[in-house]
């Protein structure tokens, strides 16, 4: 059982066994919280939350069902204005820690909605039956399905939701190892980057595959990783 003292630059918490530190994800400082070690070096552990013996009064519900297993966020266990409090301490920490500044004064923030707000994301395509796009798991390759991701712009939630289906079908082209998508500042048009490990189709029909799949495409770059090929429908990115 270890105590939380504080966060710090990514999200974990931070606590001491013995002579240890030990840094623990998806935690809040002043929680007593059960955990398991995973690895550690020197006098440095890390570990995975097992139990939250003594929750903080600001834990709140993450939004999202795969919180926790993708690797995509770390705060969503955290009230939005509180999050940007924990932000605002880590880095003055860090302004202290490495840079020799100490800065008492007002850090102001600017923050965007907590969710629907991400314009961007890569998405990996698992090749392996059943076929999924997902997130990749925290520090490994392997791939973790998803059906929702409550920070995608309405646009990118949208085009997520497409694309999946047609993962899940088997409809999707096959070789493709990730589709990194864009949507514009007005959430209207939407560009998509796919990497294949290498064509298998004419380029003709994968154009019109992907086109006609989502409607509101403007731009769609392909790329052929085997031989390093580039190949671009539309105005570009």
């Amino acid at each position: 059982m270890v105590s939380i003292e504080k966060l710090v630059y990514g999200g974990d918490g931070l606590a001491h066994a013995g002579e240890r530190t030990v840094f623990v994800p998806f935690v809040l400082p002043g929680e007593e919280v059960r955990v398991a070690l995973k690895s550690e070096k020197k006098r440095t552990a890390w570990a995975t939350p097992v139990e939250i013996v003594k929750a903080a009064e600001s834990r709140i519900t993450p939004k999202c069902s795969h919180f926790k297993v993708c690797g995509g966020c770390q705060y969503q266990h955290i009230g939005p204005s509180r999050q940007s409090e924990f932000k605002q301490e880590i880095l003055r920490e860090t302004l202290s820690r490495l840079g020799g500044i100490s800065w008492p004064g007002e850090i102001k923030t600017c923050t965007a909605a907590p969710f629907e707000y991400r314009n961007r994301a890569q998405w990996a395509v698992r090749s392996a039956m059943p076929r999924a796009m997902g997130y990749f798991l925290p520090e490994s390759s392997q791939i973790v399905p998803v059906d929702e991701c409550p920070v995608l712009s309405p646009l990118l939630a949208k085009s997520f939701q497409q694309l999946q289906d047609l993962t899940r079908s088997n409809s999707l082209p096959g070789q493709i190892e990730e589709i990194e998508a864009f949507a514009d500042s007005s959430d209207e048009k939407l560009a998509l980057n796919v990497a294949f490990h290498e064509f298998t189709e004419p380029l003709a029909t994968l154009f019109k595959f992907f086109r006609d799949a989502l409607p509101q495409l403007e731009s769609l770059l392909l790329l052929d990783q085997k031989k390093n090929r580039f190949e671009l429908s539309g105005p570009g990115f």
